[in-house]
């Protein structure tokens, strides 16, 4: 049988009041399930909404929705959507643990908008009737939360607590309730457990209301009074419940309000008799504001990992308040703890047997305690996670070491590989015992060094926490400075102009992008209005810029292995090369596509510089010939002919090839067959231009005399600083044999590592080779040539 939907007997809407408390309680109770097709919703359902005056989002009016049909819970353990919709108002609640945890029960403070942008906080944002924040602030307390083996939600009570725009600003609070068991008593409570926002001693607090629902039975409600240990502070401000005779469903109401007389957390219960003996409660609590943290400068710790990290899994996280890191060591070691919000962290520093530690580099460094004789030890643990075997390397910047062998103060710099050597780092700094700074601001870390990156790559963005001192402060400028101030960038500001009131805090972000191989070094400073600097030291170790690595296939119509398709392959990491002077094979993949490029001289002949004409297929070429084989995508040929041109090869001290660059020309089956050719380019130099060209040089197949061959595609990109074409056209002595049949490039703006295409074709008017070369101006007056050529018959 279909449940009746709210009547004028219990109310037609969710209770709207102005002023607070003044007109009577208007409730939703529909407590079954609706007739129509909904989302699974454990019952009974309710939500409350409690909108202090000024409160963006409930616009300072309080609302129980607690009709089934009107809420929604689903989700998972890492993130919950509740949405209420109900006679034209609907609001939508998110709530999610901090990244790679899953939501338990337990108190979340500090909690921002979901999807939360700091890796480290829980997520919380209540939104509705079209109102939402710019940011959000808040906690949240899940008091129960259940799943079905299904995935679907089975049981949900949760706490809620939000401020928007600001931390200060008005509260939003409340209570979700979804699946839970019923009273056993004749009457419940709607909501069934309140908590205030923070209020200061001798303030009275915002009156929540609180509906008593008539359960099966018939309830008559004998008192309603507050108990437990701080009854005092609690009042309830009205009563339309006392001896009020309730049938199942009807409900009466009250309001309680708080003035705590103590700071520190205050409980009471909201006790409501009946007749029967039986009691219902409901839970009621307040906490005044928290003091300031202490200001920053006594200790910190910082974690920063990327994402492929098996210990912090990308975590960026700055433990930065006096009482969350603590040390202890002697001479020998010294071991760092650091607790957070929702975080914690430990680190161990050993230095090798027999020796104390002093300030200055260590190396080679492993597990701590179960290090090799010699080595360094280092360990670092971030929440429940460790590692088996750890390798990484410190630096102590400076140690203090009392006469008994106590250390009182230490600052290192540390970076850890989980299980293997070349794993993701974790990295950061620790820096415990030093007094908090004179100036008005402080900043944490007080140092930053990524790990070894290789120039031209971006570096992990790390934070920077600025706190003010006990006057406060205002930032007026920030910027990087030092020899390689360039290679350093300040990626996120919310410092910048910030007026900072006592303790108060603001944040940094700031990458590293090395344009040169080598030790690059720069100072981040921040300047406050009374001219006080705080530096931040930032240093990388680059290796040297990649070199270029590419291979170029233009396909013919009708070649049977490129398929009539043309392919530009210029990353490096789809590139290897193996082999030595007696054969060499290239391999592409990208994409899903995979090609291998083999060649070899002549039996008891070594690669050199020159062309190889006549080639075979490679492994089963005639005596005297040289080998050549292109293959992909699961084709190959039962017979090559073709040649190939080495333009440069060159060989480690071990006799493989680091370096090579060759052009070629397979037809597949047939010496007649339509052509495969290009360029293979591995390991050389990058050219000093603001851009590079692939390929760098272009020989296309023998073409008759006055026909046109096919547009070959090339592609420029824009270097380190980025470039601007101004040009591009065909000059030489052959230059009319060649045309540029398409241009995407002349006039184009590239950014780093931005693309542009160019197509060029051949058509030789006269017999034999015909030569030109392709050029290329940069807006810097730089020119790039590309030497073209063809053979004419």
């Amino acid at each position: 049988m279909c449940p009746r939907h709210a009547d004028a007997s219990f109310g037609h809407a969710p209770r709207v009041r102005i002023p607070r408390w003044a007109s009577a309680l208007v409730l939703v109770l529909v407590l079954a399930a609706p007739c129509t097709a909904q989302a699974a919703v454990p019952e009974p359902a309710s939500v409350t909404i409690v909108s202090e005056t000024g409160d963006q989002i409930g616009a300072g009016a309080d609302r129980l929705f607690a009709a089934a049909h009107a809420v929604a819970v689903t989700g998972t353990r890492a993130h919950l959507r509740v949405e209420v919709k109900y006679q034209g108002e609907w609001f939508t609640f998110n709530f999610a643990p901090p990244p790679k945890q899953r939501l338990a029960d337990g108190e979340y403070a500090g909690a921002e908008g979901y999807p939360v942008n700091v890796p480290w906080t829980p997520a919380i944002s209540v939104s509705g009737n079209g109102r939402g924040c710019d940011h959000y602030y808040g906690r949240f307390d899940i008091r129960d939360v259940a799943f079905k083996p299904n995935g679907e939600v089975e049981r949900l009570w949760a706490l809620y607590e939000q401020h928007c725009g600001d931390p200060n600003a008005p509260g939003l609070f409340g209570e979700i309730r979804a699946g839970e068991p019923t009273s056993t008593a004749p009457e419940s409570t709607f909501p069934g457990a309140i908590t205030w926002p923070p209020t200061s001693v001798g303030a009275t607090s915002v009156t929540v209301p609180v509906a008593v629902v008539g359960e099966s039975a018939q309830a008559q409600i004998a008192s309603v009074s507050i108990q437990g240990e701080a009854a005092g502070d609690f009042s309830i401000t009205s009563d339309g419940c006392t001896g009020v005779a309730l049938q199942p469903s009807n409900e009466c109401q009250l309001g309680v309000d708080v003035t705590p007389t103590e700071p520190g957390l205050r409980t009471a219960q909201l006790v409501i008799s009946d007749m029967s003996g039986a009691q219902t409660l409901v839970a009621l609590e307040v906490n005044q504001p928290p003091p300031p943290p202490p200001p920053l400068g006594n200790a910190d710790a910082s974690v920063f990992s990327e994402p492929e990290d098996g210990l912090a899994h990308g975590t960026s996280r700055v433990f930065a308040e006096a009482h969350t890191v603590t040390m202890r060591g002697q001479a020998q070691s010294v071991e760092v703890r650091a607790v957070g919000e929702g975080a914690n962290a430990s680190f161990q520093f050993v230095a090798p047997a027999g020796e104390r530690l002093e300030p200055g580099e260590y190396v080679g460094a492993e597990r701590a305690f179960l290090q090799r004789s010699g080595a360094p030890g280092l360990s670092v643990g971030y929440g429940d996670s460790g590692c088996n075997r750890d390798y990484g390397r410190f630096v102590v910047k400076e140690i203090h070491i009392t006469p008994l062998g106590k250390v009182t103060r230490f600052w290192a710099l540390y970076e850890q590989s989980c299980e293997s050597p070349v794993a993701p780092p974790v990295f950061g700094e620790v820096r415990v015992g030093y007094p908090a700074a004179a100036g008005p601001e402080i900043v944490a870390p007080a140092a930053v060094e990524w790990p070894r990156m290789r120039a031209g790559a971006t570096g992990r963005a790390v934070p920077v926490e600025v706190g003010a001192g006990e006057a406060g402060g205002h930032i007026t400028a920030i910027h990087i400075e030092g020899p390689d101030a360039g290679d350093f960038t300040v990626s996120e500001d919310t410092c910048s102009g910030a007026m900072l009131a006592p303790r108060a805090r603001c944040g940094l972000a700031v990458e590293p992008r090395a344009t040169a191989g080598g030790m690059r070094t720069a100072q981040l400073v921040l300047v406050d209005q009374t001219g006080a600097i705080s530096k931040v030291a930032l240093r990388v170790d680059a290796e040297p810029m990649l070199q270029i690595s590419s291979v170029a296939l233009v396909s013919e119509p009708g070649d049977w292995i490129g398929g009539g398709t043309d392919r530009l392959f210029d990353a490096s990491r789809t590139v290897t090369m193996t082999g030595d002077s007696s054969h060499l094979e290239v391999s592409v993949a990208s994409e899903g596509e995979r090609f291998k490029f083999e060649v070899a001289p002549p039996a008891g002949e070594a690669l050199a510089p020159g062309e190889q004409a006549g080639a075979e297929r490679y492994g089963f070429q005639a005596a005297g010939a040289p080998g050549l084989s292109v293959t992909g995508d699961g084709r190959g040929c039962n017979r090559d002919y073709g040649r190939f041109i080495v333009k440069d090869i060159h060989f480690d001290a071990a006799g493989g090839v680091d370096r090579f660059w060759a052009l070629y020309e397979q037809h597949c089956e047939s010496p007649a067959a339509p052509a495969l050719f290009g360029e293979v380019r591995i390991g050389e130099s990058a050219p000093p231009a603001p851009y590079a060209v692939v390929p760098t040089a272009v020989e296309w197949p023998r073409t008759a005399v006055g026909s046109s061959s096919v547009g070959v595609p090339l592609e420029v990109v824009g270097g380190e600083a980025g470039a601007t074409i101004t040009s591009v056209a065909v000059e030489g002595e052959d230059a009319e044999d060649f045309s540029v049949t398409d241009d995407e490039c002349a006039g184009a703006t590239l950014a780093p590592d931005a693309t542009c295409e160019l197509s060029v074709a051949a058509h030789p008017i006269a017999a034999g080779t015909r030569t030109a070369q392709l050029l290329i101006t940069e807006a810097s007056g730089h020119n790039t040539t590309v030497p073209l050529a063809v053979s004419g018959f």
